[in-house]
């Protein structure tokens, strides 16, 4: 749980219950902690908005002598305070008027805090925690692993493109589905390998089982970016055996931007 502070962006606010600045009064334009006579029902948890002197007693407005201050709820103080977020800061005498108002700066503090992981259009930004884009798919039905020897080769179709950002973190899933397309009833393995940007992030074993069905196989993988550039993404296979090989159905790449 987070510590309330005069840095908080999502503010409190409450019904005004006559609170006034303690005796002593504000010394100055630049004490931090501001006694009050009471801080009932003032909201903790978070910071809170506190304007003084906006009206007297008598509620009659004192344009002049009115600030507004950013500070946290600590027994019968406001601690931390940034002073003169609106108004001016200065001196308050004992007894000024306290009040939670909902105004400029309060909203303003609301924004900042949504803008931390949103666009001004309300889409979030690329680069905050656990924010994905979904950039493309990249699907072919079949995908033919060369045949005759045990070296790894690219698969046919299964290579695409996308282009990265400075800062960018491509987040890449690969499903394929196995099948055996040569000496049948030949019991075999083939591995499976997922490239970002031309490094290996991710593998698996595909097995067949003596018919014409083998099983599949799910490789994920990322890779952050310092550079905008265009980025390869593919998948590579190798047979265990030259005796046998594989082929690939229903593949897809999935790919995501962080």
């Amino acid at each position: 749980m987070s510590i309330d502070t005069a840095a908080d962006k999502f503010l409190k606010v409450a019904q005004n219950a006559g609170w006034q600045v303690g005796s002593g009064g504000v010394a100055d334009a630049s004490t931090t902690t501001i006694p009050l006579v009471n801080t009932t029902n003032i909201p903790s948890g978070t910071a809170v908005i506190a304007t003084i002197d906006r009206v007297d007693a008598n509620g009659t407005q004192t344009p002049s002598k009115m600030e507004r201050v950013v500070g946290r709820v600590s027994g019968n103080n406001l601690v931390d305070c940034i002073r003169g977020v609106a108004g001016t800061a200065q001196a308050h005498s004992a007894g000024a008027v306290v009040e939670v108002v909902i105004d400029a700066a309060l909203w303003n503090k609301l924004i900042d805090g949504i803008l931390t992981e949103h666009n001004s259009d309300g889409t979030h930004k690329l680069g905050t925690m656990g924010v994905m884009q979904f950039v493309k798919d990249y699907y072919t039905n079949s995908a033919t692993l060369v045949t005759g020897d045990t070296s790894e080769h690219d698969l046919t179709d299964m290579t695409t493109t996308v282009s990265v950002n400075a800062g960018d973190k491509l987040i890449v899933q690969a499903r394929l589905d196995a099948q055996v397309t040569s000496n049948i009833g030949y019991a075999f393995d083939a591995y499976v390998y997922l490239y970002i940007d031309g490094v290996s992030v991710d593998w698996a074993r595909t097995d067949s089982d003596r018919q014409w069905t083998a099983s599949s196989a799910v490789l994920l993988g990322s890779a952050d970016f310092t550079t905008s550039k265009t980025v390869t993404v593919k998948v590579t296979a190798k047979n265990s055996n030259a005796s046998g090989a594989m082929n690939y159905k229903n593949c897809k790449i999935r790919i995501f931007k962080q």
